[in-house]
């Protein structure tokens, strides 16, 4: 009996994975499109996450943080699925054909500064891309960042640093020129 009620207070019940690991799927989603620009594949991504997640249910309370083991897992598959997509494809145009949904919630089609920024952050390097993301977007902490990422703060503020400067300078360039 005793044994029955330890694994019972060990192990996440529905209700306590809805409130601690369920929550996150949007934040999970939203990580995983910008990865692989793929919103069906980000969708499948966090799908399978969820279901190995809950399969771990017993082993999640060991974890002190377990939204940066979420956001580190979700990282890791969807470039696992990216590596995957890379390899089926013969051509770079197949790649090139990939209709890319960055920063939702910044883009609005009819508004031009928004396609100008999303456009100035498509350019950036992989890391700054994903670093603004965290930051700007999911308004990530530096200490989560480095967890989830796994990158010292002092590279991620320098990344996070470029990645704004270029953006703005790109931005700038675009503007003058219209002027």
């Amino acid at each position: 009996m005793f044994s029955l009620q330890n694994r019972h207070t060990n192990e996440m019940g529905k209700e306590e994975f809805e409130k601690t690991v369920f929550i996150l799927k949007d934040k999970l989603f939203r990580f995983a499109r910008r990865i692989i620009n793929n919103t069906d594949d980000a969708e499948d991504v966090v799908q399978e996450l969820m279901i190995v997640l809950w399969n771990k249910r017993t082993e999640l309370k060991k974890f002190k943080n377990i939204e940066a083991y979420a956001m580190r897992s979700v990282k890791n598959m969807s470039i696992d699925k990216l590596k995957h997509y890379k390899v089926r494809q013969d051509k770079m145009q197949d790649i090139k054909d990939i209709n890319p949904q960055i920063y939702n919630d910044l883009s609005n089609e009819k508004n031009e500064m928004s396609k100008l920024i999303r456009t100035a952050i498509e350019g950036l390097p992989e890391k700054q891309k994903l670093v603004m993301h965290l930051r700007d977007i999911e308004g990530y902490s530096f200490e989560e960042m480095e967890t989830v990422l796994e990158m010292n703060i002092v590279a991620l503020r320098v990344n996070l640093s470029r990645a704004r400067k270029q953006v703005k300078e790109q931005i700038l360039k675009i503007v003058n020129y219209g002027l």
